[in-house]
């Protein structure tokens, strides 16, 4: 008997994290035993971030393809003056007017060729500004509501923030973005990151060899999908399934009372740690 056969829990991406960040505070959610927390000004600001990098995504990509039109037509107006030019080379009457003909195509080519770089270094720097990496936009949760992806197989769900193909190496790249900053990635936002490369590799029927976490300073991780860090993923959903079937077994997995201070269930969890713990 499958996986599916025995009606085994979904587990999203969202999930993943946090229970990797605290499997209690997991628990409060995922069972509602207690009342959900509160809009916090982070989350509030997490949202407004989301909304300003989909727009400006949704921005990079109409200027990705006007850049590729440009350059397009550029080639098509410089290869029509060297048909031109060998056309009149071969009848040996190429006469003033011809030349007109020729220079004013090799004008228009120069100018489409010069607004397509213009285009180029001006999506560089919004790139750069919000962490955007290069690449073609498949798919966005961002600024407005995306379609759930789903592994068959693993039973996890989630929405990626976005996924790009990179155009020279035609490879999925899931990206997820977070409002906050960060020295180096935390290891709950990777576990999630490595949840949507899963979900990628299903939907798209490819194999997804990295994903990108862009914090809110615009840095890029590029996080390499290991064999290992796949297993991880799928250990970690395993866990959670098993305190899904013990009725609520999860135990505090984490020592950081600063986790402990910020939490919402604080008052309705027995594990929370106190202010002697640093």
């Amino acid at each position: 008997m499958n996986r599916t056969e025995q009606h085994v829990p979904v587990v999203s991406a969202s999930e993943i994290a946090e229970y990797s960040y605290c499997a209690l505070s997991w628990q409060f959610q995922r069972n509602k035993t207690a009342p959900a927390p509160p809009v916090t000004p982070s989350v509030e600001r997490g949202r407004r971030v989301h909304a300003e990098v989909g727009r400006t995504l949704s921005q990079v990509e109409q200027e990705r393809r006007i850049f590729w039109l440009l350059t397009v037509v550029g080639y098509a107006l410089l290869a029509l003056a060297l048909i031109v030019l060998l056309r009149e080379g071969a009848v040996s009457t190429t006469t003033v007017g011809n030349y007109t003909g020729i220079l004013l195509l090799l004008l228009g080519a120069t100018a489409f060729f010069t607004f397509a770089l213009w285009k180029y270094y001006h999506t560089r720097m919004v790139r750069k500004e919000f962490g955007i990496p290069e690449g073609e936009l498949l798919y966005s949760d961002l600024d407005a509501p995306s379609r759930v992806l789903y592994s068959e197989a693993h039973q996890i769900s989630g929405k990626p923030d976005y996924v790009l193909r990179d155009e020279m190496t035609g490879a999925y790249i899931p990206v997820e973005v977070k409002s906050g900053r960060a020295r180096k990635p935390y290891w709950n936002h990777i576990l999630q990151l490595a949840a949507y490369c899963i979900l990628v590799e299903e939907r798209y029927g490819t194999s997804v060899p990295y994903g990108t976490l862009v914090y809110g300073n615009g840095e890029q991780h590029r996080i390499e999908f290991t064999p290992d860090l796949r297993a991880q993923v799928l250990a970690t959903v395993d866990e959670m399934r098993a305190c899904l079937e013990d009725g609520g077994s999860a135990r505090r997995n984490h020592n950081a009372a600063v986790r402990c201070r910020s939490c919402a269930y604080r008052e309705e969890c027995g594990s929370a740690l106190g202010d002697e713990y640093q």
